[in-house]
């Protein structure tokens, strides 16, 4: 694993770079980068009127009020908590081991508030990897331009 230099600054790049040793990093350094995401981007204006984020907002102001709503691990709980909740409903009170992983094994086409359009859950028996696609994304510095969903579905 590579170690940190104690130089390394916040928002910087460093190593090998062709700029020296210390690069400045973010978007506006990269026009026409492009990068995959799987979740919504929590603070990106393009999601101001997502309905998805409108319920995840509503929640927590709701049970978390005063909480910062930027904070990633919202986001990311919510997504996982909405899927236990219907693999929950599919079991119909049997909740034996065997049971709950067989419930989890039929998910099809499991929308998600915190996926990016296009993208669902779905699982099988041999199939256990529930999200098979990315939102193709290209940052810039105030939002994401969003591009067709890669789906291997």
């Amino acid at each position: 694993m590579p170690q940190k230099s104690a130089n390394a600054k916040p928002g910087f790049r460093s190593g090998n770079d062709d700029c020296g040793k210390n690069c400045p990093a973010g978007p506006q350094y990269a026009p026409g980068m492009i990068s995959a995401a799987r979740l919504k981007q929590r603070s990106d204006p393009v999601w101001t009127m997502d309905r998805g984020m409108a319920e995840r907002r509503a929640v927590m102001a709701k049970y978390r009020p005063g909480a910062v709503l930027t904070h990633g691990s919202y986001v990311a709980a919510r997504g996982p908590s909405k899927t236990v909740l219907q693999v929950s409903q599919q079991c119909r009170g049997n909740f034996s081991s065997a049971h709950v992983v067989q419930q989890a094994a039929k998910l099809h086409d499991l929308s998600n508030p915190t996926l990016p359009p296009g993208l669902t859950i779905s699982t099988s028996p041999t199939n256990d990897h529930p999200i098979q696609g990315m939102q193709i994304v290209s940052p810039n510095a105030e939002s994401r331009k969003l591009f067709a969903c890669v789906s291997d579905r």
